[in-house]
């Protein structure tokens, strides 16, 4: 028998006219009077998902227009596979693209748990964020129902299809304490991964610390076209002149001394000497007043400084907070809320991806845009004929060597903009 879709959209269907709009974005007009539009309702009878059903009609093509965040976007929705030039990630069109990240660790759990982390991704579309950071199973204390033994494997695909529909990407980390058959759990993430076009993988965190699986074991496992790092950059802390070795891309874990915010830079001199993009992917937490936690911080200016010195010649940065840690984020009231919307003014809304590929310049150097005052640490993003400038202190750089300011903003004016 054959129905016409006015006979389906009767009812006020939701599933069917949300399918009749993945249609028209699909093909540019409404689905006709056809055996496919029976095939629709047949699999809304039974109850599949409206992902299922979407997927049955468009196949890989499918790639729903993503719901709007909360307060609008500040950026379009990620979408199509990234791929590695040097030391740039970029679209499939060739475009640069910058990472704008945000540590999500339990994200994943919470999703296996039930609970609905759609008003997460809305909010952190919303703040400009583009990749979360989340994590694979955990031996904390307080996740007991996250262990590699119980790892739900067939929820995994649904979760990156959410993250999709929602215009972001995942970093997923598999490898986060040690456990048994660590690579054929690794093989199983992957074979996962490379069905979606927004995953990457980081393969241990922090491996330097506690009792970890070794990185290098995704060496032995079939890692496909999924873009990948080691997790690997203890070497560099231990003797920079020795470097870490690298996958497709690097993550390293700056220090949360005093001087965390400057030392951004320190990402910049590891993508410089191994030739591949390297990303702050852990700096020192936002934490809020009440709360003790070492190397935790609370002075949303030296997060600016921090992640806009990683956007002056990196892909960028993931922002860490408490909240994140849990999967969760911060509510309107809290210091880490402050840390976010300083982060997203300064940085994610006013430093694009075209900075990444300037010249190094510190505020020492006899070719820096801006001046040096002893013991306060100004870097540049060089370009032909402009720079970006930024000081970690409470001051506006001044320009020297021929350079003029021409825009300047974040904490006290301490970024600004040159030209020549």
């Amino acid at each position: 028998m054959s129905t016409s879709y006015d006979q389906l959209i009767n009812g006020d269907n939701a599933y069917v006219k949300r399918i009749e709009a993945a249609y028209v974005q699909q093909h540019g007009h409404p689905p006709s009077i056809t055996d496919q539009a029976h095939n629709i309702w047949k699999l809304l009878r039974e109850d599949a998902t409206i992902e299922k059903v979407l997927r049955d009609i468009f196949g890989d093509n499918y790639a729903p227009a993503p719901p709007p965040p909360l307060g609008g976007a500040m950026f379009p929705p990620e979408a199509g596979r990234l791929h590695i030039e040097g030391t740039t990630f970029r679209t499939e069109s060739g475009e640069l693209w910058q990472w704008r990240g945000f540590s999500w660790f339990l994200g994943f759990l919470r999703f296996c748990r039930g609970e609905d982390v759609t008003p997460d991704l809305r909010w952190l579309r919303a703040n400009g964020f583009n990749i979360v950071r989340v994590f694979g199973p955990l031996p904390w204390a307080e996740t007991p129902d996250y262990r590699a033994e119980a790892f739900q494997f067939d929820r995994l695909g649904d979760f990156f299809r959410l993250l999709a529909t929602h215009g972001l990407r995942c970093e997923f980390v598999p490898g986060c304490y040690a456990f048994p058959n660590f690579e054929t759990f690794v093989q199983r993430c992957y074979d996962e991964a490379r069905q979606h076009w927004n995953v990457l993988i980081e393969g241990v965190n922090e491996p330097n610390v506690g009792d970890k699986p070794d990185p290098l074991t995704l060496d032995h496992v079939n890692r496909y076209d999924v873009l990948s790092a080691y997790g690997l950059y203890a070497s560099y802390y231990r003797t920079p002149t020795v470097m870490p070795p690298a996958l497709n891309y690097v993550t390293i874990h700056t220090t949360r001394d005093s001087a965390w915010h400057r030392k951004a830079r320190h990402a910049q001199e590891v993508q410089h000497a191994i030739g591949k993009p390297c990303i702050s992917d852990e700096p020192a937490k936002a934490i809020e007043e009440n709360f003790s936690y070492p190397g935790g911080k609370r002075n949303p200016d030296e997060f600016v400084w921090h992640h806009a010195i990683c956007a002056l010649w990196t892909p960028g940065s993931t922002l860490h907070t408490e909240e994140g840690k849990w999967g969760r984020i911060p509510t309107h009231d809290m210091l880490q809320m402050r840390v976010v919307e300083a982060v997203r003014d300064s940085v994610w809304g006013e430093i694009d991806a075209r900075w990444q590929t300037g010249h190094y310049a510190g505020s020492h150097m006899s070719s820096s845009p801006v001046d040096h005052i002893q013991d306060i640490w100004s870097y540049s993003s060089v370009h032909a004929g402009t720079a970006l400038a930024v000081r970690c202190w409470r001051s506006r750089p001044t320009a020297v060597n021929g350079w003029r300011w021409t825009e300047a903003w974040g904490p006290a004016d301490s970024i600004i903009k040159l030209e020549r």
